[in-house]
């Protein structure tokens, strides 16, 4: 059963990220500029993920990447999107032992336009 909602709270104060335009180039006669950006999230906590489960050393990770025309008017010639979440705990389980746990979980996300 997948939650209804999730919550999570982040670790500021061990978060980090940073994103930059490094370049501007020509693709297929269109003036774009490359964008990245990478983001670390440590959360303090995650309610409503898994019933039953303490979670421990819980966070999150972002990865951007796209060329995008300077003209705004225009779509991405290129975007991609990787997320990740990975966390460890312990979770009760119905016999009324406790089992340790490990989740790692990632999506990758490409986009091009059409010729």
């Amino acid at each position: 059963m997948v939650p209804e909602e999730i919550n999570v709270g982040v670790e500021v104060a061990t978060s980090a990220g940073k994103a930059a335009f490094p370049e501007v180039v020509i693709a297929d006669g269109v003036e774009c500029c490359r964008f990245r950006a990478d983001i670390d999230l440590k959360l303090k906590e995650v309610n409503g993920a898994v019933a039953d489960t303490e979670v421990r050393k819980p966070q999150m990770s972002f990865t951007f990447r796209a060329l995008e025309p300077v003209d705004p008017t225009m779509p991405a010639f290129e975007y991609s999107q990787r997320s990740a979440v990975d966390f460890s705990g312990t979770e009760s389980g119905a016999d009324g032992k406790s089992y340790k746990l490990k989740v790692a979980m990632e999506m990758t996300v490409e986009s091009r336009p059409v010729k």
